[in-house]
């Protein structure tokens, strides 16, 4: 097998799918408690508990609507600030990826090669390959940064092949 080439500059919006992508069981899990929270809640509503302490339902309502959207309003603000405040994920990045290991290299900034035996899992969505070092640490493949199908697709295999899927 060649080496396939990668490179690209991350966008604001591919990295809100990143960390949606890298995310997506823990806001299920949010979800899953706001739903069980507001079945309760509907269970036990009396109109009386609403008139003795309106301020406290409607703050109680807004929690349910919170879990349900698995935190999606704020979830979004503290993307867009994380990205406004990250200059490193803005920068350029390009590689190979080979049987033996990934190169990554951010522009005129760092360079680092990192084994397959080093990664834990990956997770794939249309769009973006998600290759994990560690819990919180995530090598992101968005599709256009790959010059043909043909290179996203032997990538995909290579990385199924190499990295458990969770």
């Amino acid at each position: 097998m060649n080496e396939i080439l990668f490179r690209g500059q991350l966008t604001e919006v591919e990295y809100a799918n990143v960390n949606a992508l890298a995310m997506r069981k823990l806001r299920l899990v949010v979800r899953f408690f706001g739903i069980l929270y507001g079945l309760i809640t509907v269970t036990s509503f009396s109109w009386e508990q609403f008139t003795e302490q309106p301020l406290a339902s409607i703050f109680n309502w807004l929690w349910i609507l919170l879990f349900i959207t698995g935190g999606w309003p704020i979830h979004r603000l503290l993307v867009r600030r994380y990205w406004r405040n990250n200059k490193l994920l803005q920068k350029p990045v390009s590689g190979t990826i080979s049987e033996e290991a990934i190169n990554w290299n951010v522009e005129g900034l760092l360079s680092s090669r990192i084994p397959w035996d080093l990664f834990m899992k990956h997770r794939v969505s249309q769009s973006m390959i998600l290759v994990y070092q560690g819990p919180n640490q995530v090598y992101y493949f968005p599709r256009r940064y790959f010059d043909s199908d043909t290179d996203w697709t032997e990538f995909h295999e290579l990385v199924a092949s190499k990295v458990p899927s969770k």
